[in-house]
């Protein structure tokens, strides 16, 4: 009995320890990338009180634009559905043209969580996953913080 309680905490140890090299392998890999982000973002540091919505309020096409610096911008509409799905046109704009995406998934909303998942880009299976503060939802208007990377996005509901 006790051989095996010193075995399981062994490799307990090990997979811990495993898990860390591994974590920062993978953050070595991000520093070189960029694709690490602080967390320190305003989703983390936001103590407002968390909007107090039902799910079915998110339900229905929403549209969004930020502009993004140097002439460059950035619009979109989000269609969620009661079923949990979503489908996401955006289009980019900037100096040398226009890029469209159309993304599709799986949302859910609890308390100041706002959650995707997105499993097809442009008609190819993909995989990202996407976690957000909400930070307003009325009837018309919507904002949220990516905890990821500290971008906000407010959208407004639309009458299309």
């Amino acid at each position: 009995m006790i051989r095996m309680a010193l075995i399981s905490f062994v490799f307990f140890i090990l997979g811990g320890m495993a898990a860390l090299i591994l974590i920062s392998v993978l953050v070595s890999f991000d520093d070189e990338n960029n694709y690490e982000f602080p967390l320190n973002s305003v989703a983390f540091l936001n103590t407002d009180a968390c909007p107090n919505s039902n799910p079915n309020d998110l339900v229905g096409k929403w549209e969004g634009k930020k502009e993004l610096g140097n002439g460059r911008h950035q619009i979109w509409s989000v269609d969620r559905a009661s079923d949990g799905t979503f489908i996401i046109h955006a289009q980019f704009v900037d100096s040398t043209g226009e890029y469209r995406v159309r993304e599709s998934g799986l949302w859910s909303y609890s308390h100041c969580l706002y959650s995707t998942i997105i499993n097809n880009i442009d008609g190819e299976p993909a995989l990202y996953q996407e976690v957000y503060r909400v930070k307003k939802v009325t009837l018309d208007e919507m904002s949220y913080t990516n905890f990821r990377t500290g971008r906000s996005f407010n959208l407004e509901r639309s009458s299309n």
